[in-house]
């Protein structure tokens, strides 16, 4: 069976958050969470992996901006949707 869900991955530095955010991502009808990150090195290597439809990130991460992710995000899937930043 093939999931009409768009799968998101969820990159924050702050582990409560993290959690809080995911649970509400697991929650919604038409999402699902393709995994979590709380580093810019991490959130590179889960997006490579999961080649998600859509990205929750940070935008001040320990190791670098969330503007890089979502750059990549892009390059890797240019038909990627619901980009969304926290600040």
């Amino acid at each position: 069976l093939l999931s009409n869900k768009a799968r998101v991955v969820l990159i924050e530095d702050e582990i409560d958050v993290r959690q809080r955010l995911a649970r509400t991502i697991e929650a919604a009808e038409r999402l699902e969470l393709a995994g979590a990150a709380g580093t810019v090195s991490e959130g590179r290597r889960l997006l490579e992996r999961t080649l998600p439809e859509g990205l929750l990130v940070d935008l001040g991460l320990p190791d670098g901006r969330g503007a890089e992710l979502i750059r990549a995000a892009l390059d890797l899937r240019p038909d990627a949707r619901g980009m969304r930043t926290l600040e």
